[in-house]
């Protein structure tokens, strides 16, 4: 099923959208430009750690998978503006 992710900007100047995993996912994300864009996971109180990095010459749009096991919160970091973002979850 399609879910709607909503970025926020923090302090930082930076997109941030955070979730808690259901399965495996398939995310695409629209920005206003190409622009590093990171991926981190956690297991509960633990430190987040990046799983997935795109580089600053990544381009604006994106669409990749993250392979994460159930119940792992999940945050999408932004360096550009995000103008839409969705993903399906297995």
């Amino acid at each position: 099923m399609e879910k709607q992710l909503t970025f926020n900007k923090d302090p930082k100047g930076y997109y941030s959208a955070e979730f808690i995993s259901t399965g495996n996912a398939a995310v695409q994300i629209c920005r206003a430009a190409g622009a590093t864009l990171r991926v981190l996971a956690a297991i509960g109180n633990l430190p987040p750690i990046p799983i997935v990095k795109f580089g600053d010459d990544s381009p604006k749009d994106l669409i990749f998978e993250i392979g994460i096991y159930a119940g792992v919160k999940v945050s999408i970091v932004s360096y550009s503006e995000v103008t839409d973002a969705r993903m399906i979850e297995s």
